[in-house]
């Protein structure tokens, strides 16, 4: 990056054609570049938020992308642990409140207008006189022209968290200084600065005392968060004594890092009221049936328990401290996808047939209205495709294969009955592979509905419980067995890949054979246009018989 002298330099880093780059910055309007609005503070009054064009945001992403790697070299090189948390892989608020596990005295400090504080001639000046970026003037210039808006980082654009960071690390140099100086621990989370301590007396050059419920910051330490820019917010300083609840970004460190009681015992309320009415509360609203505020809420209780159970060398599945969160969430989790959707969900096998399925709707969806919708404005699906995530496989062990949905079709009815509230609107849909692998899902379908699934049989549908129901590809020659690879013509399956030949089996030769991601994406995805997609009429059929079939409770 260092030898790059020139937009066109730059340019070619961050993968843009120079004029690209050059109209975005130079020629496109001001007014087109950013939108807007405000958004309420937890603390009270509100958050100018300018959010990037979708032009200017890939952009910007792009230049993230290229910093991250720089700022990693520059970490590697020093061979020192980063002193901020925020905005790091690998980093988080649990991590930012490690250090100050079991301490005397927590000092919390905030900068006021973080990102505001930050301008363009303090950006370009950053990349120009850093001994780790020492860059030319005119690529300094071409990155601040990217990262800046009305002459700051604009709070909504995805540069301003990394730059924001790297310029900050003059302050966290110059802090630990003297936080160790005073044998104080100090951290910081994007705004947020903590020292904590177990010394009798905390340091004054830090903090002092001037009343019983009273601290302000010391000079020293005023000193430095004013020589390097910035200012804080005497409004959010405070200090937490051993024996009061001590909390760092959020989180208590008295004993362990851990969920704030109160907040946890609301998040678990709002749980309840909606399980038992489909409708939860929130502090000071009226009541509420939306998903994502309890669903945010559930993911970082979660998630925190987790990441301290991991650090502790803990197996949350096990730790009866921890297990009640994910309980929770878990039930959580099946109430949103499987009790209150608002679409049929279709749960595949992997992410592959998702693919296929998608671009298969698309290319018949004047044949299938019930699925998918094709408006002036672009496709839209009437049906929804079961996200396989990393949450969702360790909760509901639905990261794919027949395991999951093993589980599924045992424990759906007893699940349902926990809750009170069940809309159950429309159908859950497992779509599978009509191979041997089905086999255990047959018989955990006859488990519970003594109905006989085979390779052979050839319904439409099979109704397990409830609005559980289960799709499977279309037979196949005298044992029935087919797959969803199947259903495209050989000519496609035939396509090499990189001197490579298609093989839809779990083993392949990596030397000679590629498998479903590679066929799914290099093959399918941007071949869909051309490809022929009829043979999914009979499969896509059966999903719709389904919706035709089912009539909510």
């Amino acid at each position: 990056m260092k030898a790059a002298t020139s937009l066109s330099d730059l340019a070619k880093l961050i993968g843009y054609k120079p004029s690209a780059l050059s109209f975005l910055i130079h020629h496109a309007p001001a007014t087109s570049k950013y939108t807007s609005f405000s958004v309420p503070k937890k603390s009270g009054g509100v958050r100018l938020i300018n959010a990037p064009s979708p032009k200017l945001k890939t952009l910007q992403q792009h230049l993230v992308t290229l910093l991250t790697k720089c700022r990693k070299e520059i970490d590697e090189a020093s061979n020192l642990k980063p002193l901020s948390h925020g905005f790091r892989k690998g980093q988080s608020i649990i991590t930012n409140a490690n250090p100050h596990i079991r301490r005397r005295y927590v000092l919390n400090l905030d900068l006021e207008d973080f990102f505001p504080s930050i301008n363009f001639g303090r950006v370009r000046g950053y990349f120009i006189k850093n001994n780790d970026f020492k860059l030319h003037k005119d690529v300094a210039t071409v990155i601040a022209q990217i990262a800046c808006h009305a002459n700051s980082l604009p709070q909504g654009a995805p540069t301003s968290p990394i730059i924001s960071d790297l310029v900050a690390h003059l302050l966290d140099v110059r802090l630990v200084r003297l936080a160790k100086k005073n044998n104080c621990t100090y951290t910081r989370y994007a705004d947020d600065l903590t020292f904590s301590t177990n010394v009798k007396v905390f340091p004054t050059s830090l903090a002092l005392q001037t009343s019983p419920s009273d601290w302000e910051l010391g000079k020293p330490l005023s000193d430095v968060i004013t020589d390097v820019g910035f200012k804080v917010n005497p409004l959010k300083t405070r200090m937490q004594l051993r024996g009061s609840r001590q909390t760092v970004t959020g989180l208590t460190v008295n004993q362990k890092v851990n969920i704030q009681a109160g907040y946890y015992r609301r998040v678990r309320s709002m749980c309840y009221e909606l399980f038992k009415t489909g409708l939860y509360f929130q502090q000071g609203s009226a009541p509420v049936s939306a998903l994502p505020v309890v669903e945010g809420q559930l993911n970082h209780c979660f998630r925190v328990k987790h990441e301290v159970a991991y650090s502790r060398k803990v197996d949350i599945q096990n730790d009866k401290r921890d297990r009640g969160v994910r309980k929770l969430y878990r039930r959580f989790l099946f109430y949103k996808h499987f009790v209150q959707l608002t679409k049929p969900l279709l749960i595949c096998e992997g992410k592959t047939d998702v693919i296929y399925l998608k671009l298969a709707l698309r290319s018949l969806a004047a044949s299938f209205p019930s699925l998918v919708t094709t408006t002036a404005a672009g496709e839209v699906r009437n049906v929804g495709f079961f996200n396989h995530t990393d949450i969702a496989d360790n909760l509901l062990k639905l990261g794919g294969g027949s395991g999951g949905m093993q589980l599924l079709i045992k424990d759906y009815a007893s699940v349902l009955k926990y809750f009170r509230s069940k809309p159950l609107a429309h159908p859950v849909i497992l779509v599978i592979d009509n191979d041997d692998g089905a086999d255990d899902i047959f018989a955990a379908i006859y488990n519970v509905t003594k109905t006989k699934v085979s390779r052979t049989s050839t319904a439409d549908f099979y109704h397990i419980v409830n609005n559980l129901f289960l799709v499977k590809t279309p037979e196949s020659g005298i044992h029935g067995t087919s797959r969803i690879e199947d259903l495209f013509k050989p000519s496609v399956l035939k396509t090499v890949v990189d001197g490579k030949i298609f093989n839809p089996a779990k083993k392949i030769d990596p030397t000679k054979e590629y498998g479903k991601i590679v066929f799914a994406e290099k093959v399918v995805r941007p071949n869909a246009n051309k490809i022929d997609f009829s043979a999914f009429n009979k499969f896509l059929g059966r999903i719709e018989a389904i919706l035709k079939h089912y009539k909510p409770p």
